[in-house]
């Protein structure tokens, strides 16, 4: 009877335990699959801003070169500014070094926009990869409450078991008992035992 009894617990236990795991489980993946896919949102928001701010430093610089092309040897007519840096001043005679300077700061927006976007990855990088070990962290805990319970509840059936088989077995052969201890046992251990009450108990005994 208590192999039975301790076996039948032990697989309820199981099955709970499994379905609530995999329910844990379940959820995580859920929740880094969500996680990943903000992520891959997020890094094409940034590829899409890098592309956008790369094109208009282009568009600024072969601007800004095709005027000074046309005024190498000769006066500017007006001030030639690129990212509101002033290249040639207003009167001033153009010369090739000037388009060196022109393409020189371009060279360094473009290095800036890229060293500026790597960073702002790495930073997006490392907020997904500290969500992403809070997430398993928060659920490795969930199951060790879990496991840990399972653990309190096998060893809290087993202690009231074994009070039952101790109790049982304080009991003896013909032993006589008040109502009240005899409704007591049959409330706490059912059919464990066998007792009866007056002369008819008597009579079967």
């Amino acid at each position: 009877m208590k192999l039975a009894i301790l076996v039948y617990g032990h697989e309820t236990d199981k099955d709970v335990f499994k379905i609530k795991t995999d329910a844990i489980q379940n959820q995580l993946e859920a929740d880094l699959a969500e996680l990943e896919a903000r992520s891959a949102e997020e890094n094409g928001r940034l590829d899409e801003e890098l592309a956008a701010a790369v094109d208009q430093t282009m568009a600024e610089a072969t601007a800004a070169e095709s005027r000074l092309s046309g005024l190498v040897d000769t006066e500017a007519g007006e001030e030639i500014v690129f990212r509101g840096k002033s290249l040639v001043q207003a009167g001033q005679v153009v010369g090739r070094h000037h388009l060196e300077e022109l393409r020189d700061q371009a060279q360094r927006r473009l290095a800036d926009l890229e060293a500026d976007f790597g960073e702002r990855r790495e930073a997006l990088r490392a907020q997904i990869g500290a969500a992403v070990d809070q997430m398993r962290h928060a659920a490795s805990q969930e199951v060790g409450r879990l496991e840990q319970g399972l653990v309190q509840d096998r060893e809290a059936r087993r202690r009231g078991f074994s009070e039952r088989v101790e109790e049982i077995r304080s009991l003896k052969p013909l032993q006589f008992l008040t109502e009240s201890r005899l409704r007591e046992l049959k409330v706490k251990h059912g059919s464990l035992f066998e007792a009866g009450m007056g002369a008819e108990a008597i009579y079967d005994i």
